[in-house]
């Protein structure tokens, strides 16, 4: 699928196709959305190290890095520092939903 092209008007804004059967439409930058377009999340979240991240099949949301461990669709792999750092975020097992259980692991 072609990414949504354009500007948007409004400053703080992004352009990104919000379901798979609507047409591309402007968001407000810190709104944290899965784009059908891209098949990616877009948005900017508040607080330091969050990340707006695909954490469901086209599911986008806010996450802090630094206090969870998470598998994440976009990057298809377990990712955070919530583990410390003597332990990693590693992928468990397999969910149903095609993603990873995550855990920290030494």
């Amino acid at each position: 699928m072609d990414n949504c092209t354009g500007h948007c008007k409004t400053v703080g804004t992004y352009c990104l196709q919000p379901s798979p059967d609507s047409l591309c439409t402007c968001r407000d930058q810190y709104t944290c959305q899965y784009d059908y377009a891209t098949q990616s999340c877009y948005g900017h979240c508040d607080g330091d190290n969050t990340i707006c991240s695909q954490t469901k099949p086209e599911h986008c949301e806010c996450v802090n890095r630094d206090r969870t461990c998470f598998f994440n669709f976009d990057a298809d792999q377990c990712v955070g520092d919530g583990c410390g750092s003597s332990k990693r975020c590693t992928k468990t097992s397999p969910r149903s939903d095609g993603g990873w259980n995550c855990a920290c692991a030494w």
